[in-house]
């Protein structure tokens, strides 16, 4: 499967980030229970910890993850799986 990023993503999200959100969908897909829509909301908990939170709306799925961080920022990702490739852009950019 071909995987993309938008001009976004490449710009303001860390390589160290994008990667985990590609394994978190990975994972999802795994399952076979997934939704083409995977949401990514990433929260700054404090100077070195970074949140995500990985969730689906159908069926329902949510998990929150801490990371540490030297840089961890405010952003909301999504991954559209397209079947044949995935993207993955910031929600602004949708």
């Amino acid at each position: 499967m071909q995987r993309y990023l938008t001009r976004g993503i490449n710009e303001q999200i860390p390589i160290d980030i994008q990667l985990f959100c590609w394994q978190c969908y990975d994972t999802a897909k795994g399952t076979g229970k997934y939704d083409y829509l995977q949401v990514f909301e990433l929260k700054i908990l404090d100077e070195q910890t970074q949140q995500v939170e990985h969730r689906q709306e159908v069926p329902e799925y949510k998990q929150i993850y801490h990371l540490k961080s030297t840089n961890p920022i405010d952003q909301k990702i999504f991954i559209i799986d397209e079947g044949e490739y995935a993207t993955m852009l910031l929600a602004e950019e949708y």
